[in-house]
């Protein structure tokens, strides 16, 4: 089987998680077939986009049509599903098949159990099964088929491959008699060339006199080289003469006897090269513009109640979470409407406890060693709990970041004074440090020493108090964290304008930037096992979980679908990870990666209430201010939101960023008929240059311009023009003024 040939006409898209695969089956004139699709993403829309035109997505299973309608919306393409299947695709699926359809010419559909496998009538037939199982009773139907490639989105791509490897996947492979002979040196000479020339069938692809004897010796199913091509690529490029500017000025061709014979670049490596044509032809440079068409939801679309959105669950980012010493549990603060509490999760159930119930902000739970107490902090105050919840006490007051010693016993905390410890059944504090702006301490494994950050520096200081050093990081340090085995520390440092993660000695005499990518990489934290590092990556307003293997420098995904993770937490077995994860439709929840699995499980269930199919799916989005481009987010109203004709109004938002995570004021207007733009703001220029943006854009009413933000009468008084109206305050303060912002509607 020609494999290069195959290649050429199946492409596999890419590995949103481990063992995970998506294939484009391309076709110029019908446009490209999609097989399955990884969950909605900027990422994926771009590419897909970049392969070409796309006809139809065949949706193996009911598992696999989650964001299949999306990819319709966006894309334009029909979705193909088996009559059980369609059910599951929003909107329903456009092409239904039953147990044996073609689809078009060159593609079959089969029904196997569950699951629907697509074959291909391309290069000796190729079968894309989904998730089969060939070793499944199942998939013993497929033995009538001819095929030479199995492409499987659970597995490796076997690509040679028939009815043999599917016997001996089944087990029914007759066992080859033993033979014995004698093994003789291959018969490589001018003899057995000819023969096998003689032997040889013409390729129907290539025109037999264009065909290079000597690579087809290689066998008549090979895909070979013309001679022309051959000749292009091997023979050496000779100087050509100048061309002269007209035929009636063109100087006679020089002679070519006597005088300097030019030289090839085999003898001269300064001689002048020959023209050659463009092999490719680029397009002309221009940015990728988002989609700004509203999408229609039809009968489905409804106004939410304000309460629905601004009263949503959520659990906490800014403090994290932390997973309890025996890999059992995971602890963080959920806000379900009364306030942050502390809860607890048993990881291996759906069951989440509340041990906290003050109503105010209780955040940044962390375990004791023995997993016996929860140290925590509510309202400056640092206070500790027994995993129940019914022993909670008071230990110090105006802490911010605190850490376990490593035998349970005392706690440190930055207090804005320096970093001070107390012990964990109360009593007196002890001062470690004594320098205002002290913070995140960490203790040493073996509590000899606790390693800090002040102004951005970088300190280890002696466990029981005393002298402190400093460890150069070359940029402003944050959030370090102690290898397992205490010989090198994990530390976020901005350098080259972004955040980075670098791997330093407490003696601050090896340093080490082991991610060398052009984004934002941070938050890294050390697996128990000490073979690699978890950390976050940013990239085109995502926010993943990735994985290096320090020996290899091997980076993977772990979790990166559409959205925003933080705070990833490893178990005790080295390979579960826990997670929060956001995106626009959905607020945060708890997330576990266990181990082997491919795809992550929720704990918390913060969305429960929500209908997303109401909310934006915002695009990412960029426009210049001044000489910077500023990145931003665009929620595009549904069609139905939008109340009157013409474009609709518009919202010029400083209450977050170009990050794809929840926004319940983006999204309660978006649901009013507003178009929201949420840029990444540096300077208040840049709300104006926003606001100019989706006016020049022509994707809202350039009139009815509002501004919500932190500082937005100020900004709207700069810019009286501009603004139609403005709002003051943060996101809470933005959600409970909205009605206000309704004005500009009449």
């Amino acid at each position: 089987m020609d494999i290069q040939q195959l290649r050429s006409w199946i492409f596999e898209v890419f590995e949103p998680l481990e063992d995970e695969r998506e294939y484009i089956v391309f076709d110029a004139a019908r446009g490209n077939l999609l097989i399955d699709v990884p969950p909605f993403s900027e990422r994926a829309l771009r590419l897909y986009r970049g392969a070409g035109r796309a006809s139809i997505l065949l949706v193996t299973s009911a598992a696999r049509a989650r964001d299949a309608h999306r990819y319709r919306e966006t894309l334009g393409v029909q979705i193909a599903a088996h009559e059980r299947d369609a059910g599951a695709v929003t909107g329903g699926a456009d092409v239904t098949f039953t147990d044996r359809s073609v689809l078009r010419p060159d593609a079959t559909a089969l029904r196997v159990g569950e699951t629907s496998v697509l074959l291909l009538k391309t290069a000796g037939g190729v079968l894309i099964t989904g998730d089969l199982d060939l070793a499944s009773p199942d998939a013993a139907s497929l033995l009538d088929l001819e095929f030479s490639a199995v492409l499987s989105m659970r597995g490796a791509p076997i690509w040679s491959a028939g009815r043999d490897e599917l016997q001996r996947r089944q087990g029914t492979l007759p066992a080859a008699r033993r033979r014995f002979g004698i093994f003789l040196q291959a018969p490589w000479d001018r003899g057995y060339k000819g023969r096998l020339e003689d032997q040889m069938k013409p390729n129907p692809l290539i025109p037999t006199d264009a065909t290079v004897a000597r690579e087809a010796a290689m066998g008549p199913g090979t895909l070979v080289v013309a001679r022309e091509s051959r000749d292009l690529i091997e023979r050496p490029a000779r100087p050509a003469w100048q061309a002269a500017a007209s035929a009636a000025t063109a100087a006679p061709a020089p002679a070519l006897t006597g005088g300097k014979r030019p030289r090839s670049f085999e003898e001269d490596w300064a001689a002048p090269a020959s023209p050659a044509p463009s092999t490719t032809v680029a397009n002309a440079a221009r940015d990728i513009q988002p989609e700004h068409r509203p999408v229609r939801l039809g009968a489905r679309f409804r106004e939410i109640p304000f309460a629905a959105l601004a009263g949503a669950p959520v659990v906490d980012t800014a403090g994290g979470i932390d997973v309890s010493p025996d890999g059992r549990e995971v602890a963080f603060a959920w806000d379900r409407g009364e306030g942050f509490e502390i809860c607890v999760a048993p990881l291996a159930g759906d069951r989440v406890f509340q041990l906290t119930a003050a109503g105010g902000y209780s955040a940044a739970p962390r375990w004791s060693p023995d997993g016996k107490w929860l140290a925590f902090l509510r309202d400056g105050a640092l206070l500790v709990t027994d995993r129940d919840g019914k022993a909670e006490r008071t230990l110090a007051n105006g802490a911010r970041d605190h850490a376990w010693s490593p035998n349970g016993e005392t706690i440190a905390y930055a207090n804005g004074k320096g970093i001070a410890v107390v012990a964990r059944a109360g009593g007196a504090t002890r001062t470690l440090t004594s320098r205002a702006g002290d913070a995140t301490p960490a203790w040493s494994p073996d509590g000899s020493a606790v390693v800090f950050t002040r102004d951005g520096a970088l300190f280890v200081a002696a466990g029981g108090g005393g002298s402190e050093r400093r460890i150069e990081t070359g940029g402003r340090a944050s959030e370090p964290r102690w290898s397992p085995d205490g010989r090198r520390l994990a530390v976020t440092v901005e350098r080259e304008g972004r955040p980075m993660v670098a791997l330093v000695t407490p003696d601050g005499g090896d340093l080490e930037l082991p991610l060398r990518t052009p984004f934002a990489e941070w938050g890294a934290v050390w697996r128990p096992d000490l073979r690699g590092i978890v950390y976050l990556h940013d990239e085109d307003g995502s926010i993943g979980v990735h994985r290096m293997f320090l020996s290899s420098r091997a980076t993977t995904p772990i979790a990166d679908a559409a959205g925003v993770y933080a705070s990833p937490r490893i178990g005790p077995d080295s390979e579960s990870v826990v997670f929060v994860h956001t995106d626009a439709t959905a607020p945060a929840d708890i997330w576990l990666r266990p181990q082997r699995a491919v795809e992550p499980r929720r704990i918390t269930s913060s969305s429960a209430g929500l209908d997303r199919e109401l909310l934006v799916r915002p695009v990412p989005a960029r426009f210049p201010s001044g000489a910077r481009t500023v990145r931003a987010l665009l929620f595009v109203p549904h069609a139905e939101a939008v109340k009157r004709q013409g474009k609709p109004p518009a919202i010029v938002s400083a209450l977050g960023s170009h990050h794809d995570r929840f926004d319940p004021f983006a999204q309660i207007m978006a649901n009013r008929g507003y178009v929201v733009v949420v840029p990444s703001v540096q300077e208040d220029a840049d709300l104006i240059a926003a606001a100019e943006w989706i006016a020049a854009e022509g994707i809202a009413d350039p009139t009815r311009i509002g501004l919500v933000g932190l500082n937005a009468a100020a900004t709207s008084g700069q810019a009286a023009q501009r603004f139609a109206s403005a709002l003051d305050g943060d996101a809470g303060t933005a959600l409970a003024g909205a009605e206000r912002i309704e004005a500009m509607r009449r």
